[in-house]
């Protein structure tokens, strides 16, 4: 666990022009024709592609066993022909590799990995074990298979992706779901999906997020149970020691279990307001077409005003 004197400063290896992409499963098996349409963007931006027996396997919901999804990423890791990876979408499962990794050829060969949704238990875990940064956002059969990919998210996951910084407006004014008022905070980024986040909560795979800042997220979960996991953070420790929380989407659940429940922002100012963190919402980060990727693991500054300005202050790669 890192405290805010011991933050890593590990640097990836970055992704060349025209480098070599391996796609990987480590939760649930993707639509094989979404996956053919992400595999041909990457390949029409000029990428070599490897595609992991995982994305073809399938074990009730995952891609394959636990052992077969490890040793995929381990050797994807370890093959120095391979230049990123790139989880192919999320679901169900990552979480159940975290005891089976090696996190000394992670750390040694720091290599680009990108995921989103179940993945955070993924990547999480990875920092967590070894300090080393990588990126939640956008996946080839979740997001490149679209047509109709949101330019402006677009070009930030490639900003991102090809500088290792990144600095982005958002025409989106903040609010704030308690009285501790920002204009600005720095500090490590913690991006993710919250049930997941819940889930790590008492393992040796979560981030001391002392300092940082967490950016949440969640799809298709009830009321009810979002004040849970924000509460399980609370007794926890790790929204009041945060510097602040960002709330991104919450997709809602396609049917409540309860007959009457509050609006999502009477539940965050119920949450929050005992809280001595800043709480703020009006981030497009989440299971939306015209989302955010974001380092996880870096430095960034964010800044409040009529916009949400985020920006990186340490590059993601080495130079």
């Amino acid at each position: 666990m890192f405290s805010e004197f011991e933050i890593p400063d590990i640097k990836l290896k970055p992704l060349p022009k025209n480098g070599t992409i391996a796609i990987t499963c480590p939760a649930s098996t993707p639509n094989s024709e979404k996956l053919e349409k992400g595999v041909a963007y990457l390949e029409n931006r000029g990428y070599t592609v490897v595609i992991g027996d995982t994305c073809y396997a399938k074990q009730d919901y995952t891609a394959g066993d636990e052992p077969m999804r490890a040793n995929e990423l381990l050797d994807f890791i370890d093959d120095d022909s391979v230049n990123a990876i790139f989880c192919a979408r999320g679901g169900f499962g990552s979480m159940k590799l975290l005891r089976m990794l090696d996190y000394e050829l992670v750390k040694e060969k720091r290599k680009l990995i990108t995921g989103f949704s179940d993945l955070t238990a993924l990547l999480w875990g990875i920092y967590t074990q070894t300090g080393v940064p990588s990126i939640s956002g956008m996946l080839p059969a979740v997001d490149f298979c679209s047509a109709d990919i949101p330019t402006q998210f677009e070009n930030q996951f490639w900003e991102l992706i090809n500088t290792g910084h990144f600095r982005t407006e958002l025409n989106v004014s903040p609010v704030f779901f308690n009285e501790k008022v920002l204009s600005e905070v720095e500090g490590v980024i913690f991006p993710g999906t919250l049930s997941l986040i819940s889930k790590l909560i008492g393992s040796p795979y979560l981030p001391d997020t002392q300092n940082g800042i967490l950016m949440l997220e969640d799809i298709g979960e009830p009321i009810h149970k979002v004040d849970g996991y924000l509460e399980h953070l609370s007794l926890s420790g790790m929204l009041s020691s945060s510097k602040a929380v960002c709330l991104g989407a919450f997709s809602p659940a396609e049917k409540e279990e309860y007959d009457e429940v509050p609006s999502w922002q009477t539940m965050f100012q119920r949450v929050f307001r005992s809280i001595p963190t800043p709480a703020i919402t009006g981030f497009p980060y989440g299971h939306i077409p015209a989302k955010l990727s974001l380092p996880l693991g870096v430095p960034v500054r964010v800044s409040f005003d009529s916009k949400i300005t985020i920006e990186t202050l340490s590059p993601l790669f080495e130079s």
